[in-house]
This record gives structure tokens, sequence and C-alpha cells, in this order.
């Protein structure tokens, strides 16, 4: 296979279209404020975990797929709060968990353990 030239490689690129699929829609999921410095000071602090790699405590995202959804797309600052169709708020991470049944909590469960991700206490037994 002979090397593409970089304006050919472009043209591809160019010409890529999104993966519709269907699984459904992306989920935008509003993570603006989402830092906590002690888990006590977190609305839900059942749903916290501790960040590896720094000093706070955040409500992670659930592995287990929800229906309908297939991309989670996260807000910041810089990215719309709210459905573009409606002008709807963005839902938190924590109202993603509410939506968990008894087997999805299960599986989630064993998702974080077999990645080795931070279990937050709604998972445990304490």
């Amino acid at each position: 296979m002979p090397n593409k030239s970089k304006r050919e490689l472009e043209r591809e690129i160019d010409r890529l279209e999104p993966d519709r699929g269907d699984a459904g829609v992306g989920l935008i999921i509003d993570l603006r404020e989402n830092e906590y410095t002690t888990r006590e000071e977190a609305p839900r602090p059942e749903l916290t975990v501790r960040d590896p790699d720094r000093d706070v405590y955040h409500i992670p995202i659930p592995h287990v797929p929800h229906t309908g959804h297939k991309a989670i797309l996260t807000v910041s600052e810089d990215v719309r709060e709210t459905w573009p169709d409606t002008g709807d708020p963005a839902p938190t991470v924590a109202e993603l968990w509410d939506e968990l049944t008894p087997s999805d909590l299960q599986r989630e469960k064993e998702i974080r353990e077999q990645n080795g991700d931070p279990i937050p206490p709604i998972l445990t037994d304490e």
C-alpha cells in the first residue's frame, strides 16, 4: 500500500462522518461543578470517589451503558450547558446514577473492580 500524501489524508478525514448507528444519540452531562475537597461537601457523598491523580473527590461517570445513549459528551465551561434542540439543562453525573437499576449497580461494581477504578460508597456494603 503506497504512502498517501498529506492532501489525500486531509480529504479522507473531511469525508469521514460520525457513526450514528442504531444505539441512539449522545448524552450531554454537566461536569462543571464536580470537584470537592472532601466527600462530605459533595451533594451526594455516597457517589463520590477520590481522584487517584489529584487531592479532590468527584462523582464518576458510570460505566454501565444507559438505554438509548451511544456516547457521553461532557459539558465544560466552554461548551453548551443545555440540549441544542430543547434548551433543557444537561443532567449532572449524579442524575445518571439515579437511573441505574440494582442489576446495573452490580454490573457497575464488577466493571470498576475489573478496571481497578475507585468504587463509590453506593456500590459497597459500607
